[in-house]
């Protein structure tokens, strides 16, 4: 046999006619068993908007935004950099005045990278100290990886240093 389900409800005190009143009208508190929608959100939300609004005007008028320097597309202040695994892609497109011989030449690494590794698997061996070849261009893309990353965070005339 199951317990019968108690449940605990906030009487009002129905003896005050004020309460009375707004309860009656529909402008009561949810405390006192009214749902909260759509009454409650129904007079909050305009109240919220309003003052968020005002909020917003009154910050604009406070604080504008200042237009300090007009803009200019293409440069790149020293403050906007990638994250550091694209600042050697990021320095070689700023140091090559052609940007499609820029984006040709990382397409040419990447592209010289998967078909030594396809070239040198047709080999037993699997230590890579045993693929000379391969071990050189890795170390190689490494160095230039470091030394194009370097350089891009220096202004563009040093953007490739020891040169």
């Amino acid at each position: 046999m199951c317990a019968p389900k108690i449940s605990v409800v906030k009487v009002a005190n129905l003896k005050s006619r004020m309460l009375l009143a707004k309860l009656s009208s529909g402008m009561g508190h949810n405390s006192y068993g009214e749902p909260a929608w759509p009454n409650d959100i129904a007079y909050i939300f305009p109240v919220l908007i309003y003052g968020l609004g005002v909020l917003i005007l009154g910050l604009s008028v406070a604080c504008p935004l200042e237009i300090v320097s007009p803009s200019n597309a293409f440069s790149t202040p020293l403050e906007i950099l990638p994250e550091w695994y694209f600042l050697p892609c990021f320095n070689l497109l700023r140091v090559v005045t052609s940007k499609g011989m820029g984006v040709a030449g990382m397409v040419i690494l990447v592209l010289i990278a998967i078909s030594l590794c396809i070239i040198e698997n047709v080999s037993v061996y699997s230590n890579p100290f045993r693929r000379p070849i391969m071990m050189c261009v890795a170390l190689t893309y490494s160095v230039f990886a470091i030394w194009l990353g370097v350089g891009s965070l220096v202004r563009i005339d040093e953007a490739l240093p020891l040169l």
